[in-house]
Formats: structure tokens, C-alpha cells, sequence
């Protein structure tokens, strides 16, 4: 959906992971004959503080545990690392046998990983890694990336050959290190890059989910704006996850209804915006050209963007004098396309908030994320009947009505 008024109103952590230092005090020295004469003095020394009451560098030695922290300086017990054990380093060993083919995931917050075995390959379909800084110096540091296709992934470079059943996987500046230490099972780390927020090597466990294999990984995605890489018959899309797809060619030109799920569209894909019905849009970048001129929508729920549809797509209508075919329909303006055109009629009232083209009830222009009345600028019918309101202009002699 496109939401809200497109129309305003014009007027160092160890090497060898995981997370933190331990820092101990040194240990004692064993004390000779008259070491205890020596102990005492020492301890009556530093009880003087070095003369102004306070605490010496020495007096402030201790064990000191890093744990990660949310932006408000808050402790977490996500990523903490137990004093106990902070010196110890996880181990792995791979098996033997080759990993079970397929997708393997982990999905515990703060870490989403999803890596696909093939052909005693690993490929990263999608990471979600973070983590935060110390107390003193709250911050966030993350790394994302969106599930991918095998392709992607192989351009990308995430990926990587198993020898022994190990492999290091880059991701950007990070990487992933893991161990195939069971058939269905892979272990390891994250390993983050040291930045001014944290430094971490997180432990993660992948397990099994499905047997989709990576197959024709060398051959590169299709490509949904240019519309290539799809054999003939056929036309590049962005399927559910956003990822490029190829999908046959329907009977349906662009611009025209059709029904979502199936492959309707000759091109482009059918996609129900703004209260028109699922129609056929073509993807687009910017605008301009490869849009005939039309302008480049962003949707709210999607990462990409689609070309405005021509008014002849529509019904066309006059929002100063309205008249839809059909009765369930009333007049609007529409980012959907240049100019007015008739939509299924909302009912929210005039004054109440809206955020669609067509939210509000007849003879309302959802503007500015509210719905008001229309009039026309310069005077005549339709005029506001708030005496206390004028009429503000929206596109050329359509105005709505504004109180002051």
C-alpha cells in the first residue's frame, strides 16, 4: 500500500573469541623471612592513599567481566560472558563425514544467520548480527543483510569451499567461521569487526531446516528492471521475499487489473495498491524514461519501487464536479497516476486522520493526513461550509477546506 498524502498543501578482546577480557590481579609473590614486617608496612602505606584520601591506580586492580549493554547503559545478559570462564575458548571438531545437503538457519535474537551447503560449498543467504559497546560508551553496531538467492551470494562473495569440513566465510568486513560438527549441524563463530562500539566473536549454532540445494549458482539472477535473464516466455520479478525471480508471461498488459498469485502480467508484476485492485506495474529505479515519463513510487512494504500507471488506466473524474460510474466509487487525487481518478470510496469522516488516497468518504481529499472537504480555489461551487475556513489550493483550481 501507499500510505499518507502524496498530495501536500501548497502556501581487546581475546584472539581467539568469545566477547571480553578478564583482567585478574597479579598473584602474590611468596613472602621470605620478614615479608610479613614488609606486607604490613606496605598495606599501611597504602591506606594513606598517597596522602589526599583517594584511591591510587593500584587500589582499583580487580576482576572485571565485559558484558553487552543496550543504549542506555543498561546490563544484558545476551552476549555476556561469565567471569569464570572468560578465558576459556570454545573448541570445535569437524566431523568426518560430509554435511547433510541444504539450508541451515539460527534465529536467536541478536543473531539471524541462514547458510546453504552445496557441493561442499557454503553460501550466506542472510545474516543479522549485532552487538554493543561497553557501558562507558553505549552504542550499536550491526550487520545486516537481506535474504538473498544463491546467485547473489555467489556474486557477492559469501561464500566458501569446506576443506575438512571448515571454512571461513567473509561478509563485507565481517566473517563467519564455522565447523561442521555433526551431519545436520554447524558450529562456529561470528566474527564482528572491531569498531568503535564493541569487539565480539560470538558462538553460533546452525541446525538443519531443508534440503534446498543451491543448483546453477553461477548463473546470475535475472534482472526485474531491465528485464533480462529469464528464458523466452518469460519475465523477472521480485517474488515474496524480494528476490529475483523468473515468472511466465501473463495476457495482462501493464496498467491493467489482474489477479494476485498467478502469473497474470505480460510484464512487470500485479500488485493491489491504494484501494485500485491488483493491477500490473512495471519496476522501476528513478522515474523519467523508463517509466514513459511517469513518476518512480516507493511502497512502504517492499524495497523496491514502482512506475505510476497512465490516468487511462482509470476511470478518469473531476473532484470539483465528481461523477464515477460505479456507485461503490468516489473521486480522488492519486499518487498512483497524474491525475484524478475514481477509487472505492472510503468513510472516514471529514476532520478525522487518513493515511490512503481513498480513506476518506465522498467529497473528502485525504490531505496532509486528514480528510477534508473539497472546494474549489478562487471561489464558486463546491465552497466550504465552515464560514471560519478558507479553501487552500492542492492541484490547479482543486483546493480542500482549511480552518484557520
Amino acid at each position: 500500500m501507499i500510505h499518507g498524502n502524496p498530495i501536500p498543501l501548497l502556501p581487546v578482546a581475546r584472539k581467539g573469541r568469545p566477547g571480553a577480557l578478564a583482567f585478574s590481579p597479579s598473584p602474590a609473590r611468596e613472602r621470605g623471612p620478614g615479608g610479613e614486617v614488609l606486607f604490613l608496612l606496605f598495606v599501611l602505606l597504602a591506606s594513606c592513599g598517597g596522602g589526599d584520601g583517594g584511591a591510587t591506580p593500584d587500589d582499583t586492580r580487580g576482576t572485571d567481566t565485559a558484558v553487552q549493554v543496550d543504549a542506555a547503559g543498561d546490563a544484558s545478559d545476551v552476549l555476556a560472558v561469565d567471569s569464570a570462564t572468560a578465558d576459556v575458548t570454545p573448541t570445535f571438531h569437524a566431523i568426518a563425514d560430509p554435511p547433510t545437503p541444504g539450508t541451515y538457519v539460527l534465529t536467536t535474537d541478536p543473531i539471524e544467520l541462514t547458510v546453504n551447503v552445496t557441493d561442499g560449498r557454503l553460501f550466506v543467504l542472510r545474516a543479522k548480527v549485532g552487538c554493543q559497546g561497553a557501558a562507558a560508551t553505549p552504542c550499536v553496531y550491526e550487520r545486516s543483510i537481506p535474504l538473498l538467492t544463491c546467485s547473489t551470494s555467489y556474486e557477492k562473495g559469501y561464500t566458501a569451499l569446506l576443506a575438512d569440513n571448515h571454512a571461513v566465510v567473509p561478509i563485507k568486513e565481517d566473517s563467519l567461521e564455522l565447523w561442521v560438527t555433526a551431519a545436520g549441524k554447524l558450529e562456529g563463530f561470528y566474527n564482528l569487526t572491531p569498531s568503535k562500539c564493541c569487539e565480539a566473536h560470538p558462538v553460533v549454532a546452525l541446525t538443519h531446516a531443508d534440503s534446498t540445494v543451491c543448483e546453477g549458482y553461477e548463473t546470475p539472477d535475472c534482472d526485474p528492471y531491465t528485464v533480462t535473464g529469464c528464458a523466452e516466455g518469460q519475465h523477472c520479478i521480485f517474488d515474496s521475499e524480494g528476490r529475483p525471480t523468473c515468472q511466465a508471461n501473463g495476457p495482462t498488459a501493464l496498467g491493467g487489473a489482474c489477479d494476485m498469485g498467478e502469473a497474470a502480467c505480460a510484464e512487470g508484476a500485479c500488485i493491489d495498491l491504494s484501494g485500485t485492485g491488483s493491477r500490473c506495474y512495471r519496476y522501476c529505479k528513478s522515474g523519467g524514461v523508463e517509466c514513459g515519463g511517469l513518476g518512480c513510487l516507493s511502497l512502504t512494504s517492499s524495497s523496491y519501487k514502482v512506475c505510476q500507471l497512465p490516468a487511462s488506466a482509470f476511470e478518469p473524474c473531476d473532484p470539483l464536479a465528481p461523477a464515477c460510474a460505479k456507485a461503490n466509487e468516489a473521486c480522488y487525487l492519486s499518487g498512483i497516476t497524474t491525475a484524478p481518478i475514481c477509487q472505492a470510496a472510503g468513510d472516514i469522516a471529514e476532520g478525522d486522520a487518513c493515511k490512503d488516497d481513498n480513506s476518506c468518504a465522498r467529497g473528502l481529499l485525504c490531505v496532509n493526513q486528514a480528510c477534508r472537504g473539497v472546494c474549489r480555489v478562487g471561489g464558486g461551487a463546491p465552497d466550504c461550509a465552515d464560514a471560519f475556513a478558507i479553501c487552500q489550493q492542492v492541484a490547479g483550481s482543486i483546493g480542500v477546506c482549511v480552518v484557520q
